[in-house]
């Protein structure tokens, strides 16, 4: 499961933006590039819709799949004690290699 969402004046961007979220693959499915898949498909999708930049949160602080498929850091934060990452992927080659 993934899902595209929009968030109103994050705190970290003003706005309205788009956002991957809910990134999700069953415990027998892993390792099987469902979740790469799925992150592609989210991304295609926002690219057919002109959205510019599309963002997510990510407690994996190495970035770990995301940081693989071309996403790139903001912003590293902490709420109720848990550290976790901002990361963005937008218009340009980043775009493209996602989508490989």
């Amino acid at each position: 499961m993934a899902t595209l969402k929009i968030k109103e004046n994050h705190t970290v961007v003003a706005g309205r933006s788009h956002w991957l979220s809910g990134v999700f693959v069953e415990p027998s499915s892993r390792g099987l590039g469902v979740a790469s898949a799925l992150c592609r498909q989210i991304v295609a999708l926002a690219l057919e819709h002109n959205i510019a930049d599309l963002y997510l949160e990510t407690e994996r602080l190495d970035g770990g799949l995301y940081e693989r498929l071309g996403w790139r850091t903001i912003r590293q934060l902490r709420k109720d004690g848990v550290e976790f990452l901002v990361m963005v992927i937008g218009a340009g080659p980043s775009w493209k290699r996602s989508l490989v």
